[in-house]
């Protein structure tokens, strides 16, 4: 099977908060994090081990095929990833 690399992710569906540029997302329900327009990057704000979620100490990961698995955050993602949104969410 051939897989083409995604370079670019539309987040149009995904609100814009605040004046910064970043989207606040989870992906695929065990990582909390943030994307910028046209990045094929997210960076980690934090991750449930207990469902395969990432490290933010190991940086940002690549999105790749995977970008059908985002959805934006919201302020139960903040909460139960134990991350204050003050600063994030408006």
């Amino acid at each position: 099977m051939h897989r083409q690399l995604i370079t670019e992710v539309d987040l149009s569906h995904f609100p814009v908060t605040g004046t910064r540029p970043a989207r606040y997302v989870v992906l695929g329900g065990h990582t909390l994090g943030y994307i910028y327009e046209g990045s094929p990057w997210m960076g980690i704000l934090a991750g449930s081990v207990l469902l395969g979620g990432y490290d933010p100490l190991g940086g940002p990961v690549a999105i790749g095929i995977r970008h059908h698995e985002l959805r934006p955050a919201t302020q139960e993602d903040f909460s139960f990833f134990r991350v204050r949104s003050k600063g994030h969410l408006t």
